[in-house]
């Protein structure tokens, strides 16, 4: 009857061995076993299915095959921790494959024991955790770009906010030049109404001269209009829209907003406006606030000199096409040493500047595919110059920045 027992249990650890073998051959993992000096002694079909050595290739020769150059450190003591009979929880690093392709693996070693219960070997299961590693790492790369993302976007809130506030500084200092800006035309409708009102008062009205005092109103209140309009924009905080311009139209509307003022600082303005240029693709709040950044610190630059104070402000098309804004002034010009750092935020020489201006001017410009630079004169002051692209260059420009 023993001898029946005896059988049974044979047959039963056979059958289960054979599971046993089964399943790890059939596991996706690798499942693989080693000697305590790292010689393989086992090799399923999911190690060879993961780094490309066959059983009959590998079965006899160091483990070291698949571990690449700089990692595999911890293996000299994970291998004294199973000859202690400690198991290894799993951790991750990277196998090489018979290819040279890198894996990415999480690994967990046990220790085997003889028929006598010494540690004789350890049995570890590789898991390729490649796909699990891209996964993460195209997740925290989305993660990252987000972050950029909302970075970018509070910068630039931050940035027209800025922008913003330097445009109703500018206003303040022009309040002389834009109330004569405004009461010349309403003068002018006064002036006119009175004259419409004669005419009509007479014994034979004179319809004709009424009706030529009545459009010289409608003119003079569209043009005040106008420049309450652009005073408007200039202070808005609306997002920017981009549309075509001409530039010298531009420059013409922020010299007349500038006149008085200028003329009350004794500053005679020259301008030298090149005919057919390009459209640009630009704000043009933004674009008038950038000239009119570079017209007001001329004007500060000769505050204080005592020879003729000069201002010139040309347009023009270079060699590359798109359109070229020279603004140079006669004033006390810069050190050399400074003339990189004028486009610094809050970088400035006048005592109460806070060296915003110039920084939101470049960074405007260079928004719109152009850039921004000082040039020292032969002579007194300073010459800046901006250039832009020509529009459909420009739309090109925005274009490929949103690759």
């Amino acid at each position: 009857m023993s001898q029946a027992f005896d059988l049974t249990d044979r047959r039963q650890a056979q059958a289960a061995k054979r599971l046993l073998a089964s399943v790890v051959e059939s596991s996706a993992d690798g499942i693989i076993s080693e000697d305590l000096n790292g010689i393989v002694t086992s090799w399923n079909r999911g190690a060879e299915r993961m780094f490309g050595y066959s059983a009959e290739e590998i079965i006899g020769r160091t483990i070291s095959i698949i571990v690449p150059s700089g990692t595999g450190s911890e293996i000299p003591g994970v291998l004294e921790a199973i000859k202690r009979g400690e198991a290894i929880e799993q951790y991750e690093t990277v196998r090489m494959a018979k290819n040279g392709k890198l894996i990415n693996v999480s690994i967990t070693w046990s220790p085997l024991y003889d028929s006598e219960g010494r540690v004789a070997g350890a049995s570890k299961v590789v898991r390729d955790i490649s796909e699990r590693k891209q996964m993460e790492e195209q997740r925290m790369e989305l993660i990252a770009k987000e972050r950029a993302l909302a970075m970018e976007r509070a910068l630039r809130e931050t940035e027209a906010e800025l922008a913003r506030v330097a445009r109703a500084l500018s206003v303040g200092e022009l309040t002389t030049s834009i109330a004569h800006e405004i009461n010349q035309p309403l003068a002018g409708v006064v002036t006119n109404a009175e004259a419409g009102l004669r005419w009509l008062s007479r014994e034979t009205p004179n319809i004709e001269k009424a009706k030529a005092s009545l459009a010289l109103i409608v003119r003079d209140g569209n043009r005040a209009s106008a420049v309450i309009r652009g005073i408007r924009e200039l202070l808005t905080k609306e997002r920017p829209q981009t549309t075509s311009l001409d530039i010298n139209e531009v420059i013409r509307e922020v010299l007349a907003l500038a006149h008085a003022e200028l003329t009350k600082r004794g500053i005679t303005p020259y301008s030298e406006l090149a005919p057919d240029l390009p459209p640009v693709l630009s704000d043009r709040v933004q674009l008038q606030q950038v000239i009119l950044n570079l017209i007001m610190n001329s004007a500060d630059a000769m505050a204080s000199i005592d020879r003729p104070k000069e201002l010139f402000i040309t347009s023009q098309k270079p060699i590359d096409s798109g359109v070229l804004v020279t603004v140079r002034d006669s004033g006390i010009g810069i050190h050399p040493q400074d003339v990189d750092l004028i486009f610094e935020p809050f970088f400035t020489t006048k005592p109460a500047g806070i060296g915003m201006g110039l920084a939101l001017s470049r960074s405007i410009v260079e928004s719109h595919g152009g850039r921004i630079w000082p040039q020292l004169n032969e002579g007194p002051g300073l010459t800046v110059q901006f250039s832009l692209p020509a529009a459909a260059a420009e739309q090109k420009f925005a274009a490929a920045s949103k690759l």
